[in-house]
């Protein structure tokens, strides 16, 4: 549905004389039909005729100087009989006051034009808009007549769910008692006809309704009001029932952790191993991740999950530290949606250390006749020995010989169990003597106590002794 104009052009020189004047609405659907006479042809290449000539082009295009911007639409006449026939949505008359439009003939296909003089058009403000919901874009003009609105060319209609209803006026419906939330209502401004959701105007008219004067809390606590407290002038009642009925709940914070953990925690002095760290970091509420790190002696690497440490020589213990950085933490908000920054996890690094020890082996062990070396080899170390351990060795029946090895620096032992017998007194039994031997690796000397028992003949069955240092 459109407005359809005719209008007789008549140019002559920089000057266009229309059959009648272009007043419309904001908001109409227009098509312009323009019949163009001859006179401005005079000034064309040289013709001079005083009669009428028809004008001859194969395209053209109205140009449309808004009060903000320029527009352009293209002839759909494709020109027939003369004419020139614009269609214009309404989108193009959106904008109130005085447009200039000027049309732009195309004389030839290798685009020589011809501009013909500007003419007016005028857009006022109608008395409503309403945009039919059944179908996006159609307005109708709407003018309050009574009970009833009517349409700019008369027609009784009411605006309901989204359908024009004709000849029905306000007063002919059904009384609705009830509104639900769901439930449109018109709404009339000063410029326009809208409608507005039911809950959405319940909530704005909370929202507008406010406390005239300061109100001071007096003798009591209440909600999240305190005794003292001013509840000032201009405070909105949704505000004062939110702080009496809504207890505001504040968010905490927890910081990051980070573990470190080694598949062993002990080793032999001057023992040549491998080492796997694995690291756990949890985020928690701190910020993204910006750099991990791990560092042992004068080595700072990058952490990786694992992380393997190879040929490492122990000669002395080993202290290993892990390190992530991080970045702020988002902040948190309350139950009433207030941003809560106390307590936020800033911008930090945390870290985590442990110590690979190092231990001088103990041996405990017994053999069917003396041997050449009291450190053996195949036979497992001890290590990580201290005050109060014990080490224990179970005889075979073809054995003769009991030998407890263990590190110097541990002292004497406090007695020795013969647990056949239950003899706990069987330490003046056994020899002692101290020893040196090469480490592990031959780089240092590892010094030991010695406790030797030699029987006269083979213990024929086993027999347990326990060593306690």
């Amino acid at each position: 549905m459109a407005i359809i104009s005719d209008i007789s052009l008549k140019i002559n020189g920089f000057n266009a004389r229309m059959s009648h004047t272009l007043e419309f609405y904001k908001g109409d659907s227009l098509t312009l039909t323009f019949l163009i006479t001859h006179s401005m042809i005079q000034k064309v290449k040289n013709y001079d005729a005083t009669q009428e000539v028809p004008v001859k082009f194969i395209k053209s295009k109205l140009l449309i100087q808004t009060p903000s911007q320029m527009l352009h639409v293209d002839d759909m006449n494709n020109n027939e009989d003369n004419r020139c026939v614009f269609h214009l949505p309404s989108d193009y008359t959106q904008e109130l006051g005085d447009y200039k439009l000027q049309i732009v003939l195309y004389s030839n296909a290798d685009g020589e034009v011809i501009h013909l003089p500007d003419i007016k058009m005028s857009i006022a403000e109608p008395i409503a808009l309403v945009t039919l919901d059944d179908n996006p874009g159609t307005s109708l003009l709407l003018t309050l007549n009574d009970d009833f609105l009517t349409t700019a060319s008369g027609e009784k209609i009411l605006y309901s769910n989204g359908t024009g209803t004709t000849n029905k006026s306000i007063s002919d419906l059904d009384e609705k008692t009830t509104v639900n939330n769901e439930d449109y209502l018109i709404i009339e401004t000063s410029d326009s006809t809208n409608k507005i959701k039911f809950e959405n105007l319940i909530k704005d008219l909370t929202s507008s309704s406010s406390v005239t004067e300061d109100i001071t809390v007096t003798g009591m606590d209440i909600g999240g009001f305190k005794n003292g407290d001013v509840i000032a002038s201009g405070t909105s009642m949704q505000d004062v029932l939110k702080k009496l009925l809504v207890k505001e709940i504040y968010p905490t914070y927890t910081a990051p952790t980070l573990s470190l953990t080694a598949d062993t925690m002990l080793v032999e002095y001057d023992d040549v191993k491998n080492i796997t760290f694995n690291h756990n970091f949890v985020q928690n509420d701190a910020g993204n991740v910006l750099g991990k790190h791990i560092k042992y002696g004068m080595v700072d690497d990058t952490m990786t999950e694992p992380y393997v440490l190879t040929n490492w020589n122990f000669t002395s213990d080993l202290k290993v530290t892990a390190e992530v950085s991080y970045d702020d933490g988002p902040i948190k908000q309350t139950n009433t949606g207030k941003d809560y920054p106390t307590g936020s996890i800033k911008a930090g690094t945390i870290s985590k250390d442990l110590t690979i020890k190092i231990s001088v082996p103990a041996y405990a062990y017994s053999a069917d006749g003396p041997v050449t070396s009291v450190v053996p080899t195949g036979i497992a170390p001890r290590l990580g020995l201290k005050k109060g351990s014990q080490l224990v060795v179970v005889t075979r029946p073809i054995d003769k010989f009991v030998y407890f090895v263990y590190p110097e620096s541990l002292g004497n032992a406090s007695k020795i169990r013969f647990d056949n017998i239950n003899d706990d007194e069987n330490i003046s039994a056994f020899t002692l003597s101290s020893v040196e031997c090469p480490s592990k690796n031959g780089t240092g000397v590892n010094k030991f106590k010695v406790y030797k028992y030699e029987s006269l003949v083979p213990f024929g069955q086993e027999c347990k002794f326990i060593l306690t240092i």
